[in-house]
């Protein structure tokens, strides 16, 4: 599982985001989007590999996010290339945890041209539990302002 940083190293170094937006997060909890921004720009590797992709500019799209069951089949998971190796990790992973980070979604499916949420962050986790035949994932989604 050298492809998986998410499982390894993120558990001890953010105490605050693990707690409020993965362990102790119930559905139905809503956070501000600076406590998304923070969970995943923790999530990933890199500062580039947070910046490419413009997460910061999708996640600031809306001011808050609720934590939600979301069928598999509402989420536009065949968006984004993917890689087998984190594929293989994150499968891996879930079938000796049972444990995933949720993933986040854009709350918008108005200009989807099938009402599917699109992803934020998360499109290997999605993936990984989707081939493992999960059918409601944990996520994350943006609450459009009114």
């Amino acid at each position: 599982m050298k492809h998986l940083k998410i499982f390894e190293s993120f558990l001890p170094r953010v105490s605050h985001y693990k707690n409020i937006c993965w362990y102790n997060a119930k559905v139905g909890d809503i956070l501000p989007e600076s406590d998304i921004y923070g969970y995943i720009e923790q999530l990933h590797r890199t500062e580039d590999d947070f910046i490419e992709g413009d997460l910061p500019e999708r996640i600031e799209q809306f001011s808050k996010y609720k934590l939600m069951m979301v069928p598999i089949e509402k989420i536009n998971i065949d968006e984004w290339e993917l890689d087998e190796d984190y594929l293989e990790d994150y499968q891996n992973q879930f079938e000796e945890t049972r444990n995933y980070p949720p993933i986040v979604l854009d709350g918008d499916t108005s200009y989807s041209f099938d009402n599917k949420f699109t992803i934020i962050d998360g499109n290997h986790r999605v993936n990984a539990l989707d081939r493992l035949g999960v059918k409601l994932v944990k996520a994350w989604v943006g609450i459009k302002s009114t």
